[in-house]
């Protein structure tokens, strides 16, 4: 599953522009984009969150000081979650914004150079089904 996980997001940060474009081309507006992402976003949080709660109840986990003090490291922390995030979502939301303005850019440069590199050092691990 983990080579399958990297494959996927290697491939996705590969093409991310293209639905951006069709979603512009198709007449796709702010206003909507906006309004999309926060929906997902929303959607997201919520099944993630729900699915983590579940998962440590499951193995006992849940109530234990120590995973609420490792999850507020996750989010809050020096390299924390937040941190790392914070920065391009508020560049997603700027109204000029497009993918690949970002594929040249550092830290999201360092990604898709990331993504490019383990496609091409993976390569024998999967391949294309047709």
């Amino acid at each position: 599953m983990q080579t399958l996980w990297r494959w996927h997001a290697a491939e996705e940060t590969e093409h991310r522009a293209v639905a951006f474009d069709l979603y512009t081309a198709l007449g796709g507006n702010y206003a909507w984009r906006i309004r999309w992402y926060f929906y997902a976003l929303l959607l997201f949080t919520l099944d993630a969150g729900r699915q983590t709660v579940l998962n440590l109840h499951a193995d006992g986990s849940l109530f234990k000081p120590g995973t609420w003090w490792s999850a507020l490291k996750f989010f809050w922390g020096k390299d924390g979650m937040v941190w790392r995030c914070t920065g391009p979502l508020l560049a997603y939301l700027r109204r000029d914004f497009h993918p690949d303005q970002e594929a040249h850019t550092a830290p999201e440069a360092q990604g898709h150079a990331l993504a490019t590199r383990w496609l091409a050092d993976n390569a024998h691990s999967w391949r294309a089904v047709r």
